[in-house]
Formats: structure tokens, C-alpha cells, sequence
């Protein structure tokens, strides 16, 4: 575990508050780059695929929203549940858009999210190990089994969608470059 991947388990594994804070700032997150990752295939008219980014978006701000009600449903009123600048990791979940080309195939597309929900739950699991509380120990778990979930739903979309073909990055007519 690198020094900075401890240091963000010890800030989310340090209270309810904080596990709320970081959970709620990494789905918006994901939302916000699978709409960043939508429109960046748009551009290059990988509309197929800039429409799974679009589904993944929309789900991820229902996974803001599903946080945001436990939050309250749990007795943490929202409001006070706020990050810290130096706890912004913007999420373990966080897809990198160096990862994707703009030919990405659906079945990259979904490997790259079930990648950032692998994550993700590997995260909150640290948590879990880790914390010395037992409610934040419990809420981890729990938003670990959800993240393992997600993964399983990722499997029965990728099922969906060939492999891609070992020529997948083939472009007789390639985009331009800027000099």
C-alpha cells in the first residue's frame, strides 16, 4: 500500500463524517469523468461507446444520491459531512482517460469501469481491516459488498460485447494531431 493510498484509508476509516465524505466525493467524481470520457467518444463519433459512458454517468449519480440518503438514514445529517481539501483523492473508482483510446470498444469501455469498482472495493475493504471503529468498520464493509456488486452487473454487460479483435486500434483514417 503506497504512502498516500494509507494516508486515504486512515482519513476515510477515521469516522462515519469522513468514510460519508469520501464515498459521496468518489461517485460524483465517477460520474463526472464518465461524462468527461462520453464526451471526449462523442468527438471522435465512438457514439456507441459514449453512450455506455453516459449509462455509467447516470449511475454513478444515483450511487451520489444512495450515499447521500444512508448518510441521513444513519443519523449523519449531510451537511456537516464535508471533505477535507487534502482528503479530494477525486476516487479510487476514478477512471484515467489515459487508459482509453478513442476506438475504445464497449468491452474496454466496461473493463476500465469493472477495473475502477475493483478498486474501489479493495479500497473499502483497507478501511474495514484497518479502522478501529466498528461502525465505520461496518459502513466500509458494506460499501465493499456494493462496489463487489457493481462488478458483478460490469460481468453481465461485458458479457454482452466481444473481446476486442488484436487489430481493435486500426485507423485506415486516424485522427488528427496537432503539430
Amino acid at each position: 500500500m503506497t504512502s498516500f493510498h494509507a494516508f486515504l484509508v486512515d482519513s476515510a476509516g477515521r469516522s462515519l463524517r469522513s468514510l460519508f465524505a469520501y464515498a459521496r466525493d468518489m461517485e460524483r467524481a465517477t460520474a463526472e469523468r464518465y461524462t468527461q470520457l462520453a464526451d471526449m467518444l462523442s468527438a471522435h463519433h465512438n457514439d456507441q461507446v459514449a453512450a455506455l459512458f453516459k449509462r455509467l454517468a447516470d449511475i454513478e449519480w444515483v450511487h451520489v444520491y444512495e450515499v447521500s440518503a444512508l448518510c441521513v438514514d444513519m443519523g449523519v445529517p449531510e451537511d456537516v459531512v464535508q471533505s477535507r481539501p487534502t482528503d479530494r483523492l477525486r476516487g479510487a473508482e476514478l477512471p484515467d482517460p489515459g487508459e482509453l483510446h478513442y476506438l475504445t470498444t464497449p468491452y474496454q469501455a466496461i473493463e476500465l469501469a469493472y477495473r475502477g469498482e475493483q478498486r474501489a472495493a479493495l479500497f473499502y475493504e483497507d478501511v474495514a481491516r484497518t479502522t478501529p471503529d466498528a461502525e465505520v468498520r461496518e459502513l466500509a464493509q458494506r460499501f465493499a459488498e456494493e462496489e463487489r456488486r457493481h462488478m458483478r452487473e460490469l460481468d453481465v454487460w461485458r458479457s454482452r460485447y466481444p473481446p476486442p479483435a488484436a487489430d481493435w486500434d486500426d485507423d485506415p483514417d486516424p485522427a488528427n494531431e496537432p503539430e
